[in-house]
This record gives C-alpha cells, sequence and structure tokens, in this order.
C-alpha cells in the first residue's frame, strides 16, 4: 500500500483517489489498512 500511496500522491492529477487533506488522507488509511490486516488475515485462513 506504501507504493501505491506514493506513486498516486507524486503523479496523480489531482487529490480525488488520495486526498491532501490530513483528515480525508487518514480515512484513506485507515481503509487500507483494515484491507491489509483484517480481510487478509481471514482471506488467509480460508485459503
Amino acid at each position: 500500500h506504501a507504493i501505491m500511496c506514493y506513486l498516486v500522491d507524486k503523479y496523480g492529477p489531482n487529490d480525488t483517489l488520495y486526498p491532501r487533506d490530513e483528515k480525508k488522507r487518514a480515512r484513506v488509511h485507515q481503509r487500507l489498512h483494515f484491507n491489509s490486516g483484517i480481510l487478509f488475515a481471514h482471506m488467509r485462513g480460508i485459503c
């Protein structure tokens, strides 16, 4: 996720995918870490 955030922040045409506002960016980080921390752990147990 870190590489994706970097690339969108550096090369994205605007801030719709990765907002510049700290509160909105924190929400994006929250969702990304939920995906990697919670969902991945459950999916790993299934496969």
